[in-house]
């Protein structure tokens, strides 16, 4: 009976696996049904569908259960298989380029303005240093 109550479920073990184990478990020790129930519902996965549906609709029998759990089996090995499928859909789906067509008018290398103050006396004098560009202009006073 203590095997029965050591039994639980993985969040990666499918409901089949899972409930074959039990059922193996099961037939070698002798239990009424009320507490075959219980172990069942104490050893599935707490988000398990199956364990919250037990909860909800409580069984007399454990046959009632073991009928019932093939239902909820049906519905892991579809979700399993659709999500498997989802999968490769996702890893074969090819990325789109990565290449951005360039903005007509982006702005490109701005630099600014260095303005300088010579030490030497020129009485008024200001001159404005700038990068060589097109623009270029010196002012003298």
């Amino acid at each position: 009976m203590a095997d029965l109550w050591k039994l639980s479920q993985s969040s990666t073990e499918s409901l089949k696996d899972f409930m074959e184990g039990f059922k193996q478990v099961l037939s070698k020790v002798l239990v009424p049904d009320h507490t075959t129930v219980d172990a069942l519902v104490n050893a599935l996965w707490i988000n398990s569908k199956f364990r919250d549906y037990l909860y909800a609709n409580p069984t007399i029998t454990i046959e009632d259960a073991l009928h019932n759990s093939k239902n909820f089996i049906r519905m892991d090995e579809d979700r399993r298989a659709f999500n498997a499928k989802q999968q490769a859909q996702k890893s074969t789906v090819a990325k789109a380029p990565d290449a951005k067509e360039p903005r007509q008018h982006a702005p490109y290398k701005k630099n600014g303005s260095v303005f300088t103050v010579a030490d030497d006396d020129r009485s008024g004098a200001t001159t404005a240093v700038r990068d060589p560009k097109w623009n270029v202009w010196e002012r003298d006073t």
